[in-house]
């Protein structure tokens, strides 16, 4: 049995079950499925590194994005990129990536997108449960995602 004080409203990582605090959670849980408790509005990083014959290192990263509704900003630096998420207007989210990178996975947590623009093109995404998934390259340093909030 497992307890543990969550102060704040947020997720768990592997399941994306909503947990809102403060509330003191009284719990079992198996090794394989112990969760990880995720605070809103934080940058979650994930590398993932391939060999190969041919290539010495290829690395992939994967940014898990935990949005919140109020938030107005969020700020990650890396040794190789930055990233800004802030909110752009009421039914928008805009993304700015600058530095060092080939492809960029994000994984952006507690929205639901409608469509998502770089340059006045439209962006592949994938919609699951409020959450969304794309991948940015350096030729798309900048992208707005237009959530489902909007006012008609």
């Amino acid at each position: 049995m497992k307890f543990t004080y969550l102060k704040d409203y947020g997720p768990i990582f592997f399941t994306e079950e909503q947990i809102e605090g403060p509330v003191w959670l009284k719990r079992t849980y198996k090794l394989e499925e112990f969760p990880v408790f995720v605070k809103e509005n934080s940058v979650i990083p994930m590398d993932i590194v391939h060999q190969c014959i041919d290539e010495s290192h290829k690395s992939e990263k994967t940014l898990h994005i935990y949005f919140a509704n109020t938030t107005q900003r969020i700020e990650y630096q890396d040794e190789s990129f930055d990233i800004t998420v802030s909110s752009h207007s009421d039914c928008c989210i805009k993304i700015d990536v600058s530095g060092d990178f080939d492809t960029l996975e994000l994984v952006v947590h507690g929205i639901t997108a409608k469509n998502i623009k770089s340059n006045q093109a439209s962006v592949p995404f994938e919609n699951r449960d409020s959450l969304i998934q794309l991948k940015m390259t350096n030729n798309t340093p900048s992208i707005i995602i237009e959530t489902e909030n909007e006012e008609a």
